[in-house]
């Protein structure tokens, strides 16, 4: 049909002259192939796309797992997370299993958006959507510099719109608890505003690469701690509501635009919320609908913390 002759046609383009010649289709058909068998090996070949859909972009960060850039996939913007192979060993492909596994089951707008995975020879490529918005940390330490600055007093949050931003990630943690995943870090790095305002709970079940050799990163674990759950922070068993708790601190901020106890450690702040029941202060500005609910999420006792269900009915009855 009309597929064959596009390929014969594909195949008798000559390389512009000075330029290396582009892949032949059946280079790049062999490398899909190839590609394929190493999704099937990894379970992973229901998700998997075209080496050929991805154009990569500017780059927008990196961590000990890769690299992340900004891409076009199939010409829309988004975002690809480069996993180098040769950095996973045998005990990380579960890990990387287990993120395209997870990610592929959430369906949720609160959510960010997985679009599939790419394998190349020598990467792999995590595609999700683009958040142009920044995170919301970005925006708390944006505000809190223009203040300091004398630019403008910190705006006290309107409890209408803080309410909508409760409610969105309060949304997208119980879509996760509905599919038996935890998030384990949720944090004001992690929420993401679309260019359409919305805002997406990234990073789940994370899944932090690191190479089999060297000892695991702990700073991304002590980077962490200002939100763990005091159970957590104990090393006792726990289950969703230690995401839970993280959500209490994560709506303080959004109250207050700061990270909880700036001027200590994060170790430091671990050991007194395990131990000594610590807590942030709660402003007098705060919403007492907002105080109330982050006080019942950020109880000592786990078993006495509301679901993320419950905590969606609450905000809903508000409105």
């Amino acid at each position: 049909g009309s597929d064959q002759g596009m390929l014969t046609r594909l195949l008798r383009r000559k390389p512009e002259k000075g330029k290396p010649g582009k892949r032949t289709v059946l280079q790049a058909e062999q490398a899909h192939t190839t590609a394929i068998e190493r999704g099937s090996e990894l379970g992973i070949n229901e998700w998997q796309l075209r080496r050929e859909q991805l154009q990569l972009g500017a780059k927008l960060g990196a961590g000990g797992f890769g690299t992340v850039f900004k891409c076009k996939l199939d010409g829309q913007e988004a975002v690809a997370k480069q996993i180098a192979q040769a950095k996973l060993g045998a005990k990380d492909l579960p890990l990387l299993q287990n993120e395209v596994w997870l990610w592929a089951q959430l369906d949720h707008p609160n959510c960010i958006k997985f679009f599939g995975v790419i394998i190349d020879t020598s990467y792999y490529y995590l595609l999700c959507e683009l958040m142009p918005g920044g995170s919301l940390l970005d925006k708390h330490q944006r505000l809190r510099s223009q203040s300091k600055q004398g630019r403008m007093l910190i705006p006290v949050p309107q409890t209408p719109q803080l309410l909508a931003d409760i409610r969105q990630v309060a949304g997208a943690m119980a879509h996760l608890h509905v599919k038996k995943i935890l998030h384990r870090d949720l944090k004001s790095a992690n929420v993401l505003y679309g260019g359409d305002g919305r805002l997406c709970v990234a990073d789940f079940g994370l899944v932090r690469y690191h190479q089999s050799d060297a000892p695991a990163d702990m700073t991304a674990e002590t980077g962490s701690y200002r939100w763990m759950a005091p159970e957590v922070i104990r090393h006792e068993p726990y289950g969703t509501g230690c995401d839970v708790y993280s959500f209490a601190i994560l709506c303080w901020e959004m109250i207050t635009y700061s990270i909880p106890f700036p001027r200590r450690s994060p170790v430091e702040v671990a050991l007194a919320v395990a131990n000594e029941g610590l807590r942030p202060q709660m402003p007098s500005h705060a919403p007492p609908i907002a105080a109330e609910m982050i006080e019942s999420c950020w109880q000592q006792d786990p078993q006495l913390r509301p679901s993320f269900e419950q905590i969606c009915s609450r905000v809903d009855a508000l409105e």
